[in-house]
């Protein structure tokens, strides 16, 4: 990159505070017609808890409805998923303790049923769609750094 101002077609850094409304823009964009998104949390997950404080009002305002589903462990998820109804176009995660750890075990229960899953957090290499803050995350920052260097090697 020569001029910070002016990075060429470099992603050079992203911060927001909250990505859901990013999220969702891209699901939509990446899957036109996108109508429900299904949305896993464990109640007893207060970070869970309060990332889904508001989201009703945020997906609204793009044409996206939220189907909400309890879960308390990584098993119950990916069966759910594995069991959801045909209307459900994604699946969206948010931070959950119970969930992240395993998060690639619903990642490919989500591919299995051809459902894109999109985070607004990093989680594994199988989530279609990431938009995250990287507060201290140097290593985790020159990673991705590295993935989109050897993605636009690939175009």
């Amino acid at each position: 990159m020569k001029d910070i101002t002016h990075p060429g077609g470099n992603i050079t850094g992203v911060i927001n505070l909250d990505s859901t409304p990013k999220v969702m823009e891209y699901l939509k964009l990446i899957k036109p017609g996108l109508k429900k998104v299904y949305l896993p949390y464990n109640p007893d997950d207060e970070v869970s808890v309060v990332s889904i404080s508001g989201l009703d009002k945020i997906v609204s305002q793009i044409g996206i409805e939220v189907v909400y589903q309890k879960v308390r462990s990584v098993e119950e998820t990916v069966a759910a998923i594995a069991a959801l109804p045909e209307d459900v176009d994604a699946v969206f995660r948010i931070p959950s303790p119970t969930l992240d750890p395993k998060n690639s075990d619903l990642s490919r229960a989500a591919i299995k049923r051809g459902l894109p899953m999109a985070a607004r957090l990093p989680l594994d290499n199988d989530v279609l769609i990431t938009y995250a803050s990287f507060f201290r995350q140097r290593p985790l920052f020159d990673e991705l750094h590295g993935s989109i260097l050897y993605f636009e090697g690939q175009l």
